[in-house]
């Protein structure tokens, strides 16, 4: 006799994880309520269980859930493409997306959670480790719990920064909301959302929030997470502080353990990778995890012009980050063979940072070609209408938000352009 399974997942390749990392061909994975009562070959498994349900089929591979390790679940997932691509560090985090973060209310945070939840989901992934930047956790929690995903979340904790006010904090009190969230919402085996022990990271915390953040981790049983050296600013910070690289200070006061997931590591040197490495256990547990994309984009490499030789010297992302570039060096480099109008067509410039840096446009109101005599031979539209697509020369020249720096009134309305040239695509 066959026992009563509720569902039997099918698929042409089931992916155990397993010590032996078998992969089952035509396999299956029997389901009773919430729990995973055998996986093996399709056939055997139809001779051993009825199911309810029978889902996939050969055209699907059966896998695990897949771990994102470093997601932010609020403030970001509604507001996509409000903040730039194309800002420097300081500016992406501490103009834009802390003051975006800080006006969101409670019921906001709670749909944002919901939202990254219901996308994960959708696409494989079960189980995430938030970045440590939710304000309201309760309501944060209650929506991810209604949704149904497993993860760990964490509040906003620092204790240095100044604002935004609504994320002012002492050392006593971030420790604090660092020890309730842990008490509220603690990370146990039965729980699908917890907490861990979340700082943002970078230079925001003092000494005693980091060892305090060390020790609420060990008498909680859970790990630790948070930012560190995206850009330069983290190991600068430090060095000016402490006379120390970040990973070095924070070796020497214990906060790296086995149990420590740390975020982005761009702007790190040999000597913190040695002793991030004299952490890993067996498990290789102490991780740089997430963040690739902004990882990739923090990084600032220059792009290539497709014309120029790969054997040619690379140049520096030091000497170029902030300049106009298509073929790695300024469009105005006479070194290349290419005109710059050739050069222009390769890829995307990127703008210098004195632009990125002023306040962010506000569109006209109408479509009134500009004039400047800096760009008078590259004309623009006002709002985020193209440039005249007509002219061979200036036909993949960038425009957007009214184009490029200007003073200029528009003719046609009473409208101030903006100085920024924001994110162009």
């Amino acid at each position: 006799m066959t026992e009563q399974i509720d569902t039997l997942i099918v698929g042409s390749h089931v992916v155990t994880m397993n010590e032996t990392r078998d992969v089952i061909r035509h396999g299956a994975v029997a389901i009773r309520g919430n729990t995973i009562v055998d996986v093996g070959k399709q056939t055997d498994l139809e001779a051993l269980y009825t199911a309810k349900e029978t889902v996939g089929s050969d055209r699907f591979v059966v896998t695990p859930g897949m771990v994102n390790t470093h997601i932010h679940i609020t403030g970001e997932p509604l507001t996509r493409g409000y903040v730039p691509d194309d800002t420097p560090f300081e500016e992406n985090v501490f103009m834009w997306l802390c003051p975006l973060y800080s006006v969101h209310t409670a019921e906001e945070e709670r749909l944002s959670a919901q939202l990254a939840a219901v996308e994960m989901l959708k696409s494989g992934t079960t189980t995430f480790l938030e970045a440590g930047t939710i304000r309201f956790l309760d309501e944060v929690v209650d929506g991810l719990v209604e949704v149904g995903i497993r993860g760990r979340v964490g509040n906003w904790v620092w204790d240095l920064p100044p604002e935004p006010d609504v994320y002012k904090q002492n050392t006593d009190a971030a420790i604090n909301m660092l020890q309730q969230q842990l008490v509220d919402h603690g990370s146990v085996p039965d729980a699908r959302v917890g907490t861990w022990s979340t700082l943002v990271g970078h230079t925001t915390a003092s000494d005693p929030l980091w060892k305090a953040a060390r020790e609420l981790a060990d008498e909680h049983g859970t790990g630790m997470s948070f930012h560190m050296s995206p850009a330069k600013m983290d190991p600068e910070g430090f060095i000016a502080e402490f006379g120390q690289r970040p990973m070095i200070h924070l070796a020497e006061l214990g906060i790296l353990r086995d149990d420590v997931a740390i975020t982005h590591c761009v702007q790190i040197d040999d000597q913190e990778l040695a002793v991030m490495a004299e952490k890993v256990d067996e498990n290789y547990r102490l991780a740089n995890i997430g963040g690739m994309t902004a990882s990739l984009r923090l990084a600032n490499f220059p792009r290539w012009c497709r014309w120029v030789s790969t054997s040619a010297s690379a140049p520096t992302a030091t000497t170029h980050r902030t300049t106009p570039t298509s073929c790695g060096r300024p469009i105005w480099w006479r070194g290349c063979s290419k005109t710059p109008d050739r050069i222009l067509r390769c890829s995307r410039p990127r703008w210098p940072t004195k632009w990125q840096r002023l306040a962010a446009p506000r569109p006209c109101r109408c479509k009134t070609p500009l004039a400047h005599s800096r760009w008078a031979s590259a004309p623009t539209l006002c709002c985020t209408t193209p440039i005249d697509q007509s002219g061979d020369r200036y036909s993949m020249w960038p425009t957007n938000s009214c184009g490029p720096p200007t003073d200029a009134a528009c003719t046609r309305c009473s409208s101030t352009v903006p100085k920024l040239l924001r994110t162009v695509k």
